[in-house]
């Protein structure tokens, strides 16, 4: 066991001269020996080891035997220890997650706090055995190549020194050289999927193949060497992506060009990046939007976008919060600010000084009503089931819905649209201008005029 942890050490540069080194101690054979090795690499490397345990307070006085042991044991090696004792049957229940999720999530916590504190490598007693067991749980519930790479040797500040060594060879060098340890009772359950796993499916694969440990870490390394040339090639599609409202968005028909392999990992990338995760079945529907265009809901808050020619994942915001403002025709310049923090001015003009406007700026009539053509009470107000609008010039009256969805306007910032409207209908728009029917247009013919204009953020 002593070559082969050393190759891995060296291998994957795990340790360095002088380093600071934790283990993470449960008290079993796979923790005791991680210890008892990392300290006989104490002295040559000039290493700082200390230990950290979790109790999570699930088996009771098993639990509490278990914590005394480490307990004693570090005390007797002359090993700094840290306890942390979490409930882990609570945390499962205020969060909505199983025992064994809970407890690995309590695990990490207290990992990335002693790193964060101490800048220490945090190692971890995975195994060989363990990997196998990870791996096929990975094959049952329907995994891609990521997935079959199994416990990745390094991780950030983790390290996995025994990952290429067995259960049995572990319990070999805790035997040759006098490590006691506890046995967990949960390790016999057949309630938990990876038990199972280590009881029943794996005692098959040997009686198949005597030699399926080694089967197993060629499998792994292979998968290994292809997720790396996938992930590199999918990071390097990624830096080509640019910022579009908000999100990183990437052109379509270069993802589409891609190879599978890349784009499931591009996908991948894109909605862990927003705090998401995709299924195969997603990937798909992702891959088919990309070429057709749309949206789609890919779990925890989280969508798919394909719209003009690029696609992104976004989380949307919450919708907007509606709202009505009376206008009053007689007033002056009148100011109204809304619920997202955006300004809407109505500025009245004259016929002789719009005219001065019209010849120095094209397009300068598209936010300017004729005030002559407006009838009855007049509100600025966000948009009402049903509204219509025929934008002047383009000869059409579509529903505002429409037009908004043409425009490639999300549906969450539908309802922060600035919308004037009177007796009739819509009068304006934001972002696509005045209706028809009031616009001013040229050659100018009312006494009076309003300019509307916006501060902040809008939807052209």
């Amino acid at each position: 066991m002593r070559d082969k942890v050393l190759d891995t050490i060296e291998k994957y540069e795990m340790i360095g001269q002088g380093d600071h080194v934790c283990a993470a101690v449960s008290g079993g054979a796979d923790s005791a020996a991680l210890l008892a090795f990392l300290l006989s690499l104490r002295e040559p490397m000039g290493l700082t080891v200390t230990a950290c345990h979790l109790n999570h307070c699930l088996r009771g006085a098993e639990a509490d035997r278990d914590e005394a042991f480490v307990r004693e044991l570090c005390q007797r090696w002359q090993v700094p220890l840290t306890v942390e004792r979490v409930e882990v049957a609570e945390l499962a229940r205020q969060e909505h997650l199983s025992e064994e999720t809970a407890g690995r999530k309590a695990r990490y916590a207290l990992f990335e706090r002693l790193h964060r504190e101490t800048g220490c490598k945090v190692a971890t007693a995975h195994t060989l055995s363990d990997n196998m067991e990870t791996v096929l749980f990975s094959i049952a519930r329907g995994t891609g190549l990521r997935g079959m790479c199994g416990i990745q040797p390094v991780r950030d500040y983790l390290i996995r020194p025994l990952i290429a060594v067995t259960r049995q060879e572990v319990e070999a060098y805790c035997a040759e050289n006098g490590i006691g340890f506890v046995t967990d009772s949960t390790n016999f359950s057949e309630e938990y999927t990876r038990n199972r796993i280590r009881l029943r499916l794996i005692p098959e694969l040997y009686a198949l193949n005597p030699a399926l440990p080694e089967a197993f870490a060629h499998l792994i390394e292979a998968m290994g060497e292809g997720y790396e040339l996938v992930s590199r090639e999918a990071e390097q599609f990624l830096d080509t992506a640019e910022s579009y409202r908000g999100h990183t968005a990437c052109m379509a028909e270069a993802f589409l060009a891609l190879p599978a392999a890349v784009r499931r990992e591009v996908l991948s990338r894109m909605a862990v990046a927003e705090g998401g995760s995709l299924s195969h079945r997603q990937t798909g529907i992702c891959t088919r939007l990309a070429a057709e265009g749309g949206a789609s809901e890919i779990g925890g808050g989280v969508r798919f976008c394909s719209r003009g020619g690029r696609i992104w994942m976004e989380r949307p915001a919450q919708p907007a919060e509606g709202f009505c403002f009376p206008v009053s025709p007689e007033a002056g310049e009148q100011r109204f600010f809304l619920p997202d923090g955006r300004k809407v001015c109505l500025i009245p003009l004259s016929c002789e000084f719009l005219e001065k406007i019209v010849k120095e700026q094209y397009n300068a009539l598209k936010n300017v009503l004729d005030c002559g053509r407006i009838y009855g009470n007049i509100v600025l107000r966000s948009r009402n089931s049903g509204d219509r609008i025929r934008p002047a010039g383009r000869g059409v009256t579509k529903t505002l819905k429409k037009l908004l969805s043409e425009a490639g306007i999300p549906p969450e910032r539908r309802d922060s649209l600035a919308l004037l409207s009177d007796d009739r209908g819509l009068l304006w728009a934001e972002g696509f201008g005045c209706d028809e029917r009031a616009a001013a247009v040229c050659p100018l013919q009312g006494d009076q005029y309003w300019m509307v204009c916006i501060e902040g953020k809008d939807y052209e």
